[in-house]
């Protein structure tokens, strides 16, 4: 006889919504903005003007500084290289960087900025 697992969301993640697409035409209108799924699915987004944006750009390596934090996604060697596919690049903030829960990885806070 098979087990079957079973999972409840906390209460806090009852409301959390997730929309990624491209922008559709005219979709912009002050603080919301109309994003086409790749499903077809037309979602409405608000944007608060307190979010942080994040603008993904094409960069070489160059790009980098000492002391700049980085979180790498792509795959990794069997020696431990992690050939990137992205990489987010943010300024340490004055803990250092990724510091928060989870800290290490994408799961925790960047250390940039407020």
């Amino acid at each position: 006889m098979r087990s079957r697992c079973s999972f409840t969301p906390p209460p806090q993640a009852a409301n959390l919504g997730r929309a990624s697409g491209q922008v559709t035409p005219g979709g912009v209108n002050g603080t919301s903005v109309s994003v086409k799924e790749a499903n077809g699915t037309i979602v409405t987004v608000m944007v608060p003007t307190t979010v942080r944006v994040t603008r993904s750009d094409k960069v070489s390596s160059s790009a980098l500084s000492t002391g700049e934090c980085v979180a790498a996604a792509g795959t990794k060697s069997a020696s431990g290289t992690v050939t990137a596919r992205s990489l987010t690049i943010v300024p340490a903030g004055p803990n250092g960087c990724f510091t928060g829960r989870g800290s290490g990885g994408f799961g925790g806070g960047f250390g940039g900025g407020a």
